[in-house]
C-alpha cells in the first residue's frame, strides 16, 4: 500500500512540471480547483459561501491558472478550503519559481510531504511507546485538551502581520474569536455574541465580517462558529505591543469584575510578590510557571462549558540601584 501511495505522489509531482501550457500558473490553479471541488460543486457557490475580499470572476481566473494570488490571499484559500498549509504554499511558491535546481529542490519536499500526510492517513495510530517529537517546535506548548494529545498544526491558526493592524485597533477582536472558540465548535448567535460582548447587534455583524474575511471565523446567516482550534499570536518582536495588549485588556477585564467575595471563596487568585531574586532563582521560577501553564492547557474540556477563565502571568525586573 504505501508503494501505491509514494507512486501516486510521484505521479502528482511529474504532473506538475510537464511542460508549461497557455496559462503560466495552471498548476496552482488545478491545485485549488481540485481542493475546492470536494467542498462546493462550483467556484460561484464558495464565492458566495465566503467573504473573501474578491470578485468571482478574479477568483476563477486563480482556478484557470491566469493569475495568481499574493501570498495572503492564498493563505485565505487554503484555510476556508482545508488546504495543509505547507503544500499550499509549497504549490503556491512552485508556481512562481523559475530556477530549475529550486524547483526541483521544492518538488521533492513536496512529494514528501504527500507521502507522509497519505501515510499518517492508512497508518493513524503511532508505534508502541512512541512519543510525539514536538519538543523543539516554537507550538510545541500548545495542546489540544479535548483529549489532552499534542497539537495539529493543521488545527492552529497563526497570526501573520495582516492581522496585526485591526487586532491592535480593539481587543474586542481578540474577546469575540476567544468567545467563540472557547463556547465552540457549535455555532454560536450574533445575538448571543452582542450580549456577552455588550455592544448592538449592527457592531456585532461588522466585528464577525471583519473576522470572517480574516479567515478565523465563517458565518452562515445569522451564526458564526471558527475555523481552527487554536489561534496562536507569534511571541516575535513586530507582535510583541500586540501580545502586552493582549495581557493588559485580560487582566484589567479580570480586575473590573472581581470581587472580594470570590478571592475568598477560592473562585479567583490575585497576588503580587515583589523580592530580590537570583539568576538561579528566576529560572527556578520560570520553569515552574511554565509547567503551571501547561498544566491548565491539559486539563480536558467540558462537552458544555461554562465559565472560561484567563490566567495572566507577568515576571519582570521592578528596580535597580542608580549606578
Amino acid at each position: 500500500m504505501r508503494y501505491h501511495v509514494v507512486q501516486d505522489a510521484m505521479q502528482e509531482l511529474k504532473s506538475e512540471i510537464k511542460s508549461p501550457s497557455k496559462n503560466r500558473y495552471e498548476s496552482w490553479g488545478s491545485f485549488l480547483r481540485s481542493y475546492r471541488e470536494k467542498k462546493y460543486r462550483s467556484a460561484r457557490e464558495f464565492c458566495a459561501r465566503f467573504s473573501i475580499g474578491i470578485s468571482y470572476p478574479q477568483y476563477s481566473r486563480y482556478e484557470v491558472g491566469e493569475q495568481l494570488p499574493n501570498l495572503n490571499q492564498a493563505l485565505l484559500l487554503c484555510r476556508l478550503l482545508d488546504i495543509y498549509l505547507v503544500e499550499g504554499l509549497f504549490v503556491w511558491s512552485l508556481s512562481q519559481i523559475q530556477d530549475p535546481e529550486t524547483h526541483t529542490e521544492i518538488n521533492l519536499q513536496l512529494a514528501q510531504l504527500r507521502r507522509k500526510k497519505a501515510e499518517n492517513i492508512l497508518n493513524p495510530e503511532p508505534e508502541p511507546h512512541a512519543s510525539p517529537k514536538t519538543k523543539d517546535h516554537p507550538l510545541s506548548h500548545l495542546t489540544a485538551s479535548k483529549n489532552s494529545s499534542p497539537v495539529e498544526l493543521d488545527d492552529v491558526f497563526v497570526f501573520n502581520r495582516s492581522h496585526l493592524k485591526l487586532f491592535s485597533s480593539n481587543p474586542i477582536y481578540r474577546d469575540i474569536f476567544t468567545y467563540i472558540n472557547s463556547y465552540g465548535p457549535g455555532w454560536l448567535t450574533k445575538e448571543e455574541l452582542a450580549k456577552a460582548h455588550e455592544v448592538s447587534t449592527s457592531e456585532m455583524a461588522e466585528f464577525m465580517e471583519q473576522l470572517q474575511q480574516l479567515g478565523i471565523i465563517i458565518i452562515q446567516e445569522n451564526k458564526c462558529r471558527a475555523l481552527k482550534k487554536i489561534l496562536y499570536f507569534p511571541d516575535d518582536p513586530d507582535f510583541f505591543e500586540l501580545r502586552n495588549l493582549n495581557i493588559t485588556h485580560n487582566a484589567t477585564s479580570i480586575l473590573k469584575k472581581l470581587t472580594h467575595q470570590e478571592i475568598i471563596e477560592k473562585r479567583a487568585f490575585r497576588g503580587l510578590v515583589t523580592r530580590e531574586l537570583t539568576l538561579e532563582q528566576r529560572n527556578t521560577l520560570f520553569t515552574k510557571i511554565d509547567e503551571l501553564f501547561q498544566t491548565m492547557l491539559e486539563f480536558p474540556e467540558t462537552e458544555n462549558p461554562e465559565k472560561i477563565y484567563s490566567l495572566c502571568l507577568l515576571l519582570g525586573g521592578r528596580f535597580s540601584r542608580p549606578s
